[in-house]
């Protein structure tokens, strides 16, 4: 059995705009996922990142959209996240409402699709 990488969390907001600047992104209808290959000096695991923006609403609908994606990261990166990979999700409004394993396919669907560019690119 593949030992589970360990995922780092992206906390300050250098750290998230490094994403932003050099990445790709794919939106989705729960969510958006911003991608950054690694660089050469990166310490292993996988690095994410989620942020709720006040768009989404009140405090309280926040933190339910951002309840739902950690779960779904914490069953998505493990499985397709790769190694040294930095990654940002964004969470939209749509994820309140959106079940939950249409929410893990949105995930899964875009993390393909970045892959697949970012491999195009190198």
């Amino acid at each position: 059995m593949r030992k589970k990488p360990d995922i780092y969390t992206l906390k300050t907001r250098r750290q998230f705009l490094s994403v932003a600047a050099a990445g790709v992104k794919k939106p989705m209808p729960g969510l958006v996922v911003q991608i950054k290959a690694p660089a050469e000096d990166a310490e292993k695991g996988i690095y994410a990142g989620l942020t709720v923006t006040k768009r989404c609403g009140g405090a309280v609908e926040r933190n339910r959209i951002k309840r739902r994606l950690r779960k779904v990261i914490g069953e998505v990166f493990p499985e397709l996240g790769r190694d040294r990979f930095h990654y940002v999700v964004i969470g939209r409004k749509a994820a309140l409402k959106r079940p939950y394993e249409l929410l893990v396919q949105d995930l899964k669907s875009a993390l393909e699709v970045l892959h697949k560019r970012l491999e195009k690119k190198v």
